[in-house]
């Protein structure tokens, strides 16, 4: 590997079968220019030794201890301790397909006024079989309407430039919706762009056991940014993009 021009970041607090399968399918990537960089926290940190000798034999894993929990800080030490122009974004329970990172990284070569890209992407179960396949809105101006209610962007497929989200403070706020406050705070710069490629690149693990997907405390997260967007804007659009995320999570959060 002459050069690290992409750092993935895989945050977890638990070592599983499905942990290990998104290590593989970042290593298996097509893209080799890359480095893994793992973050543990919680229950994960008494597995630390044991990961460290599977993947030993990888120079370009890098795994950091994580002492205070929250996805926020196991995030941004991750990005402080990377060496790519590029940070992507990977969950503990999903996989990244085989082309992924470099179909990303070409897009994001050609496309200079885009920081931020994400894609679409299939829901997979516990076995790896798809059950349906996700659409999300392509452009920058369908991405900042979507914006006002949701998050358009799926998190863990994500690829962003590290020096722009660096330079906004990175993941600041919103407990399980970390994502979302991150967008909202870039999308006030109108120069910078978003962008989903039109293709599923990402497995993205639905599971019967609680998380914080669809949860009311994320909910409740994306509302009180939506709120604060309207007090900061005076914007009416925002107070009730708020109240919505509040509804929701009334009568569709999981838990």
């Amino acid at each position: 590997m002459d050069m690290i021009l992409v750092s993935v970041i895989l945050a977890s607090n638990k070592v599983d079968d499905f942990f290990y399968l998104a290590i593989n399918s970042i290593l298996d990537q097509s893209f080799k220019d890359l480095e893994l960089v793992i973050v543990l926290n919680g229950p994960a940190l008494s597995e630390e030794s044991v990961l460290r000798h599977k993947l030993n034999q990888f120079t370009n894993v890098k795994i950091i201890n994580a002492n205070i929990s929250g996805l926020n800080f196991s995030l941004n030490l991750g990005i402080n301790n990377s060496s790519g122009k590029y940070i992507a974004r990977m969950d503990a329970d999903d996989i990244s397909y085989n082309d992924r990172i470099l179909i990303q990284y070409q897009f994001m070569e050609k496309n200079l006024e885009v920081a931020i890209c994400g894609s679409e992407y299939d829901l997979i179960d516990g076995n790896g079989l798809v059950q349906n396949s996700i659409k999300l809105p392509i452009t920058d101006n369908e991405i900042r309407k979507a914006l006002i209610f949701r998050s358009p962007l799926c998190h863990p497929t994500v690829m962003f430039r590290k020096d722009v989200v660096s330079k906004e403070g990175a993941y600041l706020n919103g407990k399980h919706a970390e994502d979302y406050d991150l967008w909202i705070r870039l999308s006030n710069n109108t120069k910078l762009k978003f962008a989903n490629i039109p293709k599923s690149l990402l497995g993205y693990r639905i599971l019967n056991e609680g998380g914080a997907r669809g949860s009311k405390v994320a909910y409740a997260s994306v509302s009180s940014t939506q709120w604060f967007k309207f007090i900061t804007t005076g914007k009416p659009i925002w107070l009730i993009a708020s109240v919505v995320s509040v509804i929701k999570a009334i009568f569709l959060a999981k838990h």
